[in-house]
């Protein structure tokens, strides 16, 4: 999903029909992305949860029969990472433990103030925006799982982060002995120097480099590589072997 989306999906669950209209209308007002749909029960709203995407629940704690924790024990049974922002009129500190304990995502004080719909737009948008992260980061982390080529993440202070088994591979190591250590421990000190010295900087410059280097095993042995960098935004960078020396 490109942030921000065209659309932010929302379902409101209240048993209060005059509130859910008005909130529905000042969300929208405040962010014209946002679509919401209301639900009066928990059993209406589980239905709606099953029949379309969603990007963000939002639910009143006091309601008859199912209160609002109830609710979301049983959204977390099939969607144990959809934003969820639990609404209360009683004191947070109430429900706050209760509500983390299954997985609450924000919680947020009925106040008859206008500018809480401002500030719920808030938590809406930022629930959603790292609800979006977190899926990228899974596909990524997915991807680089099942890739052919070896693929791994340095953090900015050059230390292995996330890499695939076909990288750790190629050092004749496993993913358990590469992750967390830096990247010069696996290559001799004249490529050090020439990574410091010249491909970094054209990294920088033009924020992709690809060339042939020479690696270095855990027994010691060196070996010739072909290595594609990418820059990251948070200064890191991501690595990929096309084609090594067996």
């Amino acid at each position: 999903m490109n942030w921000p989306p065209d659309e932010i999906r929302i379902l409101h669950v209240d048993d209060d029909s005059n509130f859910l209209d008005v909130t529905a209308e000042l969300l929208e007002r405040e962010n014209d992305r946002f679509s919401v749909e209301t639900a009066t029960s928990p059993k209406e709203g589980l239905a709606m949860v099953r029949d379309r995407p969603l990007d963000c629940i939002i639910s009143d704690y006091d309601m008859p029969n199912t209160n609002g924790i109830e609710f979301l024990k049983r959204i977390r049974e099939n969607n144990p990472k959809i934003p969820f922002i639990l609404l209360t009129s009683k004191e947070i500190d109430t429900v706050a433990s209760d509500a983390i304990s299954v997985g609450v995502t924000d919680y947020f004080q009925k106040k008859r103030i206008s500018s809480q719909y401002t500030l719920l737009t808030n938590r809406v948008m930022n629930a959603v925006k790292q609800y979006e992260s977190d899926k990228r980061r899974e596909r990524w982390r997915q991807a680089i799982d099942v890739a052919t080529d070896g693929v791994g993440i340095v953090s900015a202070d050059g230390e292995y982060v996330q890499l695939n088994d076909a990288y750790a591979s190629v050092f004749d190591t496993s993913k358990a002995d590469l992750a967390g250590t830096h990247w010069w421990e696996w290559y001799p000190d004249e490529q050090v120097q020439r990574f410091e010295e010249e491909i970094f900087p054209a990294l920088r410059k033009k924020e992709t480099w690809r060339g042939r280097v020479v690696g270095r095993r855990t027994d010691g042995t060196q070996f010739d590589q072909v290595l594609l960098l990418s820059l990251l935004e948070d200064g890191g960078h991501m690595c990929i072997i096309e084609e090594y020396e067996n």
